[in-house]
């Protein structure tokens, strides 16, 4: 409820509080509009309005973690492998009698 002035001075006052509010407030506007222009989001393709360029943008991104996880993966395969068929040859290998005889040197 706005208070009623009895007299041009209260009148007065009151507007001048008033223009002071809205000046204030105005200040905190502009002031919040620049924090929300700041904060903008990265220019990506996975914010765009089109369909087709959000799809291949996701499908870049899991084709890029797929490749990353099936290198670490290979390797680590890999690394087993060559542990497990190592030890193996090497048993084998141990297994297998030397021949008895030397082959001739050529003089």
């Amino acid at each position: 409820m706005t208070p009623q002035p009895k007299n041009m001075n209260e009148l007065m006052n009151y507007l001048t509080t008033l223009e002071q509010r809205i000046e204030t407030l105005e200040k905190e506007k502009s002031q919040l509009q620049k924090r929300t222009t700041e904060k903008k989001l990265p220019e990506t393709n996975l914010l765009s309005q089109k369909f087709l360029t959000r799809a291949f943008a996701i499908w870049g991104h899991f084709m890029t973690a797929n490749f990353i996880i099936s290198g670490i993966l290979t390797i680590i395969t890999y690394c087993i492998l060559f542990t497990l068929f190592g030890s193996f040859l090497q048993s084998i290998s141990q297994s297998i009698p030397t021949p008895a005889y030397t082959l001739p040197t050529i003089p």
